[in-house]
């Protein structure tokens, strides 16, 4: 018998340094709750230069911002609409941290259709740290995918796609966001689904802060 998650959460990952450190911190919790099933997307890349994972799915597109991103995206939401049962599935990227207990608790408030929530920015779409989308969009934009427009942002694709084809309103949840060198991470606030690690000028202290976050939520 399948197992049924609440959410499937598909990881935009790469092959670079800081983003390996990352992935290595994500891999100890990201498949840890049984409600939630977490798997690391890729493109074509050249698998001796990644941290590996068993989570690791690789895709034949190329890796690249545009369309790669956009590209992988859709072929991993074919993959686990032939292969999972889920209700929900959440978009992210490699420097986002998560809270589980607390997306389980925001998510089981939401739509279980027609759901599309995240962090809306003030021009009206959901930044790629974290799309959720319930699973009857996952199967209407894949019988509809001749209607992407492939080479636009993916974040701002997928929202305009389903603003364009179902008129959807957009449901915003909040995340925080760690970009300055001196955050106070042993003070950070833990009613958030989501962290998004960007740390300016040293992408390399992004896994440092990940830890730190890894030790206060695990």
């Amino acid at each position: 018998m399948t197992n049924k998650y609440k959410a499937i959460i598909l990881v935009i990952a790469s092959p670079t340094t800081y983003y390996n450190k990352n992935k290595i911190i994500l891999d100890k919790f990201m498949n840890s709750n049984p409600n939630i099933k977490t798997f690391f997307i890729y493109g074509n890349i050249n698998k001796e230069t990644i941290y590996k994972s068993e989570h690791d799915l690789f895709f034949d597109c190329e890796e690249s911002l545009r369309p790669g991103i956009l590209k992988k995206t859709l072929l991993s939401f074919e993959y686990i609409l032939k292969n999972f049962e889920f209700d929900y599935v959440i978009r992210t990227n490699i420097s986002t941290f998560w809270n589980f207990s607390y997306l389980l608790n925001i998510i089981n408030k939401l739509p279980i259709n027609k759901c599309i929530a995240g962090n809306v920015t003030d021009k009206n779409f959901i930044m790629g740290t974290c799309i959720i989308l319930s699973k009857d969009l996952i199967e209407y934009i894949i019988n509809n995918k001749h209607k992407v427009h492939i080479n636009i942002h993916d974040d701002v694709e997928l929202t305009r796609f389903y603003q364009r084809e179902l008129k959807l309103k957009l449901i915003y949840i909040p995340r925080c966001d760690i970009y300055i060198k001196q955050f106070p991470i042993n003070n950070i606030p833990k009613k958030f689904i989501c962290y998004r690690v960007k740390t300016q000028y040293n992408r390399h202290l992004d896994s440092f802060k990940m830890y730190k976050l890894y030790k206060i939520f695990y």
